[in-house]
């Protein structure tokens, strides 16, 4: 019965979606008691055709939930998973920076290793090791 209640939590957590929102892929639910099949079901009422299938490739842009344990308890967690990521390193003594763009992939895409190589020129530059 607590699953289903808490089910019921996941639904109302998860809400309408306003247009434009990204497609929401669910982390594999690890909790006992709690199938991740069963939250799929609730989730795919609520997020219809936004929740990305468990063996479909990521999309560029995604919202991360997944579903921490804690005995009897769970907690529902959302992240956005943006498709590309920028960072700006700013000295804090001379205001010098470098801003850098990053492709979430693994080794940061294609511009990865310039971009890193960027960022250690910029840190080296001012004087960190």
């Amino acid at each position: 019965m607590a699953a289903l209640s808490w089910l019921a939590l996941v639904m109302a957590a998860a809400g309408v979606a306003p247009a434009g929102a990204p497609p929401v892929r669910l982390a594999p639910v690890t909790c006992p008691g709690i199938p991740d099949a069963d939250v799929r079901a609730a989730l795919r009422v609520e997020l219809r055709d936004r929740l990305v299938r468990e063996t479909a490739p990521a999309p560029p842009d995604f919202a991360l939930v997944s579903v921490a344990c804690h005995g009897d308890e769970a907690d529902l967690l959302a992240d956005l998973i943006p498709n590309n990521m920028t960072m700006q390193i700013t000295n804090q003594s001379s205001g010098a920076s470098v801003s850098l763009s990053f492709a979430n992939t693994d080794g940061g895409g294609a511009n990865g290793p310039s971009e890193k190589s960027r960022g250690v020129t910029f840190l080296t530059n001012q004087g960190c090791n």
